[in-house]
């Protein structure tokens, strides 16, 4: 019988959990409003990859892709993209076609399923469900 039970309040938090997701990307597109520097590094690079196979610099396939200059606080910033993010939005605009929202949605999904991951082994590293849903 507790059995059943812990499968039924696992299918009520996960139930509860699909409104609570629609709320977290809920105007996505809007809220931040304007599309910032490292979102506009990983989706040009993205929508390279995704039509021509190389990163922003011409390189085919990188494991890591370097980033355009920009004028920082000390100077001239350089720096590089890790590739998990680039080539999961370059998938999603191979099948999707480019946008602003696929980029944001994504980091947002990852984002709500990591904090849902840290409630459940919080859950069970205490073994109270009061403070896995903390």
């Amino acid at each position: 019988m507790e059995h059943i039970r812990r499968y039924r309040v696992e299918l009520l938090l996960t139930l509860a959990a699909i409104p609570l997701f629609w709320l977290y990307i809920y105007d996505l597109n809007g809220n931040p409003p304007g599309f910032f520097v490292d979102e506009s590094f990983a989706s040009f690079n993205a929508y390279q990859l995704a039509h021509t196979g190389r990163g922003e610099f011409g390189h085919s396939w990188p494991l890591y892709f370097p980033v355009m200059l920009v004028p920082g606080s000390t100077g001239i910033y350089y720096g590089y993209l890790d590739p998990t993010q680039v080539y999961a939005i370059a998938g999603l605009f191979a099948i999707f076609g480019p946008s602003l929202f696929l980029p944001r949605l994504l980091s947002a999904t990852a984002m709500f399923f990591t904090s849902m991951l840290i409630g459940l082994l919080s859950k069970r590293i205490s073994g109270s469900l009061k403070i896995g849903v903390i």
